[in-house]
């Protein structure tokens, strides 16, 4: 692999622009709707974007790898600002199994165009001519 070959710096940059690419074409083609499982999903890349800039310190002596940290960073501010609200506990007929519970990030239409117009100016940094 990629890590295991001394190219670390090399796979985190991989990594990172798969991710923000697969966020700008879903966020294309999405619009925000309360309760839409997409919206939701994205609100879910939180915790991936969490995971991902810890993995990217490993190699941030890299002046790529830091440039991308720093804009992971603000976007990640912008992730932070979606609030958390309890889950709905579903039972079934017999209340035998119960489903659900614990927390579930509750994201506003404004976090969500924050969001998008985030991941699109990282992703365009990196994609238009200068």
């Amino acid at each position: 692999t990629l890590e295991d070959n001394k190219q670390g710096p090399t796979l985190s940059l991989v990594v990172s622009g798969g991710w923000i690419e697969s966020l700008f074409i879903a966020t294309s083609l999405i619009k925000y709707e309360a309760k839409s499982p997409l919206v939701e999903r994205l609100a879910d890349q939180k915790y991936t974007l969490d995971n991902l800039i810890e993995f990217l310190k490993k190699y941030q002596s890299d002046a790529n790898v830091a440039s991308i940290i720093v804009q992971f960073t603000e976007l990640q501010a912008e992730f932070n600002k979606i609030g958390e609200k309890d889950a709905a506990v579903a039972k079934d007929s017999k209340a035998v199994k119960v489903l659900g519970g614990g927390k579930e990030l509750a994201i506003t239409e404004g976090q969500y165009k924050a969001i998008v117009e985030k991941i699109k100016a990282i992703r365009n940094s990196y994609t238009l001519s200068k």
